[in-house]
């Protein structure tokens, strides 16, 4: 296994056994337009490499913070325009960022900074990230968790 420094970002829906409980059908095809349409793209415009995508949880591995939080942005941006007239947070993405060792294994990646970026997100529509990204040199000076 190859272990390096990454920067680890993790995006889950907000009420995701919510929508599919309601309407699963129409949940998956949501979650499959969003990444085939928002996340991928972002993610790959912002040099990151999407690592693990399952039911609604995104994982994707980037060489820098700044891509990492520009790739968020965007992404949950593009959301956000899209669903602007809807009252409702459930659907929306939130988006967690992290620095740390991660060890690789083909595509998929292990390590304790996986969990902490699946732990630092916020509320929906909305980014954080760990000290440890925050503190990377370089690091844009957005808040913090």
């Amino acid at each position: 296994m190859e272990r390096r420094l990454t920067v680890i970002l993790h995006a889950d829906i907000v009420g995701h056994s919510r929508l599919m409980d309601s309407n699963e059908a129409t949940a998956i095809r949501q979650v499959r337009m969003d990444l085939g349409k928002r996340g991928k793209p972002s993610i790959e415009a912002h040099r990151g490499r999407l690592n693990n995508a399952a039911s609604e949880v995104v994982l994707a591995a980037f060489g820098a913070v700044a891509d990492a939080v520009a790739c968020g942005v965007a992404f949950q941006s593009l959301i956000l325009i899209e669903r602007r007239n809807s009252p409702d947070t459930d659907g929306l993405w939130r988006i967690g960022i992290d620095l740390d060792d991660v060890s690789f294994a083909t595509a998929d990646a292990y390590g304790a900074g996986i969990n902490v970026a699946a732990r630092t997100v916020l509320s929906s529509g909305q980014h954080a990230w760990h000290h440890r990204a925050h503190q990377n040199p370089g690091g844009p000076p957005w808040t913090q968790r």
